[in-house]
This record gives C-alpha cells, structure tokens and sequence, in this order.
C-alpha cells in the first residue's frame, strides 16, 4: 500500500477513536461541522427569545 494511503487511513481511524483531536478536516467533515454550528446558533438565538 503506498505510503500516502496509509496516513488517510491512520488519519481515518484517528478521527473515529478522538474526533476532538484527531487534527484531520476533510471537506465533508469541514461542511457538516459548519452546518451543527449554525444549528447550535439557531437554536441559543431561539432560547434567548423564549427567556425574555
């Protein structure tokens, strides 16, 4: 196997052990990261609104 298909697949399954950590962002992962913050936005805006 060559060297560079080693490191995405040493650099897959480090994501799926600690994806906190794990320093890997590929452009699917970099998306879906940006849609749950702008989820998580929504959602703090709409709790505001309902508190006050």
């Amino acid at each position: 196997m060559p060297k560079k298909g080693r490191r995405k697949i040493k650099d897959l399954v480090d994501m799926l052990e600690d994806p906190d950590n794990s320093g890997y962002i590929g452009g699917d992962y970099e998306d879906l990261m940006e849609q749950i913050e702008r989820e998580l936005a929504e959602q703090e805006e709409d709790q505001e609104i309902k508190e006050e």
